[in-house]
Order: C-alpha cells, then sequence, then structure tokens
C-alpha cells in the first residue's frame, strides 16, 4: 500500500446506521500523532479514515474492509468509478417510489443478480440505504436484504464533487472484502486499528446490525477482543468501540475504558496507549 500525505476533504458518501462522525472526530483528536498503516475491518461509513485522511495523517496507506460485498463493492465504485456511479444514482433517485424500493430491494432474489455489474450493485446499495428507514442495510441469513422503506425519505445522491473528493481521499487505500480476522493478521507494530463491530442484544446474542450474512455472534465478538490483547502485545494501536458489558471488562480491563452513554445503550471506549 503506497502512503501519501496531502489532507483531502472528503467525508463520508454513506448514510449509514451507527456512522460514528461524532466519534471520529474524538479518536482522531486522541490518535497517536505518528502511525504506521491504518487498518479497518469493520468499515460502515469510514468515518474515521475520511477524518484521519482530511489532517493528511495517514502517511502509509489504508487498508479498507468489511465482509459486506455490496458495501466494499460501493467504495470501490467511488474509488474507480465515481463518475459513473453519480449516473446510476441519479437514474435510481429519478425513479424513486415505494414500488421502485421494493423492486430494487428485492433484485437479489431473482435470477438475474449473479450478473449484476458491480457498478450497478454499488449504485443499488448506496440507494436502497439513503432510502430505507434509519439508513440501515439489514440482510437475513442467505444475505438477502430486508431493509424498510423510510416513508418520509426523499433519497437524493451524492454529488459528483462529493465523490471525487472521496474517490482521491480512496485512491490510496486498500480495499478488501474480507473477515475481520483475515485483516487483522496484517496488522504489525506502529499500525493504527480501529475496531467497531456489530452489537449484539445482551440477552439473546442476536446480531442488532444484521448488515451482512452470516450474522455476527458471540464467537465474534470474543474474537474481537482476542485479537484487541494480540494487537496490543505487537505494538500496534487499537482503538475499540463496543456495547459496555461485564464480559468487556473482564477481557479488556488492562487497557483504557471509558464508559460512554448513548441513546442506545451505555458504550466503551478501549484503547491500548495514553493520550
Amino acid at each position: 500500500m503506497s502512503g501519501h500525505t496531502g489532507a483531502s476533504t472528503a467525508r463520508s458518501f454513506i448514510r449509514w446506521l451507527g456512522g460514528r462522525q461524532r466519534e471520529a472526530r474524538l479518536i482522531s483528536t486522541v490518535a497517536p500523532s505518528r502511525f504506521g498503516r491504518y487498518f479497518e475491518p469493520f468499515l460502515g461509513s469510514g468515518a474515521l479514515f475520511f477524518a484521519l485522511g482530511s489532517e493528511g495523517r495517514l502517511r502509509h496507506g489504508a487498508f479498507l474492509s468489511d465482509v459486506n460485498e455490496d458495501l466494499i463493492l460501493a467504495y470501490r465504485a467511488v474509488r474507480d468509478e465515481p463518475s459513473t456511479l453519480v449516473d446510476h444514482l441519479a437514474d435510481h433517485v429519478y425513479r424513486h417510489t415505494p414500488a421502485y424500493f421494493r423492486a430494487v430491494r428485492a433484485l437479489d432474489r431473482g435470477p438475474d443478480f449473479a450478473s449484476m455489474l458491480p457498478i450497478e450493485r454499488a449504485a443499488r446499495f448506496i440507494y436502497v440505504t439513503n432510502a430505507a428507514y434509519r439508513n440501515s442495510w439489514r440482510v437475513d441469513q442467505r444475505g438477502r436484504v430486508t431493509s424498510s422503506l423510510d416513508p418520509a425519505s426523499v433519497p437524493d445522491d451524492p454529488s459528483i464533487a462529493e465523490l471525487t473528493a472521496a474517490c482521491m481521499a480512496l485512491r490510496p487505500a486498500a480495499i478488501s472484502r474480507c473477515d475481520f480476522r483475515a485483516a487483522l493478521n496484517l496488522v504489525e507494530s506502529a499500525d493504527l486499528v480501529f475496531l467497531d463491530p456489530p452489537y449484539l442484544e445482551p440477552e439473546t446474542g442476536r446480531d442488532l446490525g444484521r448488515y451482512a450474512a452470516p450474522h455476527f455472534g458471540w464467537s465474534d465478538r470474543r474474537a474481537v477482543w482476542d485479537h484487541f490483547r494480540r494487537l496490543a502485545d505487537i505494538g500496534a494501536y487499537v482503538v475499540l468501540l463496543d456495547r459496555w458489558s461485564d464480559d468487556l471488562v473482564r477481557a479488556l480491563g488492562r487497557f483504557r475504558i471509558q464508559q460512554r452513554g448513548n441513546s442506545r445503550s451505555d458504550e466503551a471506549l478501549v484503547m491500548n496507549w495514553d493520550e
């Protein structure tokens, strides 16, 4: 991954439930002044990536990844084909009605879905999340989209200026569809890692986000904590946002844990370095 030193004015191009813009501003202010590569294996809106990029701090490149194939296709489309993506999105917005939304959402039930072009799937992903209730992308265990339309939404499409800025920010980044375990196995000493895994319902362990199949579970959450400890031991900088729980405190109690309240539940911000 080649690095660059120039700052950018780019910001996230996806409206995303739990987009982390506020948290990104906080973390960027306390992030180490110097670090190696940047890793974000639960990519979502990429808020911290764009925040650090806007400050010119991604000097050694970034590895952005997620298991959600449509999300990754969207990022690659923005990086590689922003003007074509804008045309596809404008067509979706022009044709938007509740019936049209349901038809686009249901494309993954049809026989032609496997032959859709990556740029078409990328535009579908952005349009559906733009128009969905709470901007959520939810799938069943077979990976089929189940997001509900927000009847009050008036979807718009990112401007070519917005996508061009995001494109320039993403140019030096490697963008990969992979499990978080595979991404974290690439981390080396002094790299910076942001972990923002899906939240689990405390009583049932149910994946509240359900944005990728198979759904995230307890064993995955424990694996995230295991990787946090391993990466800290090899000298990486690691920050985790997760639901507060006694289990988390027992697993990561030797690190700095801040309890933060929000509208959903108390949240834990865990870091392995001093501000």
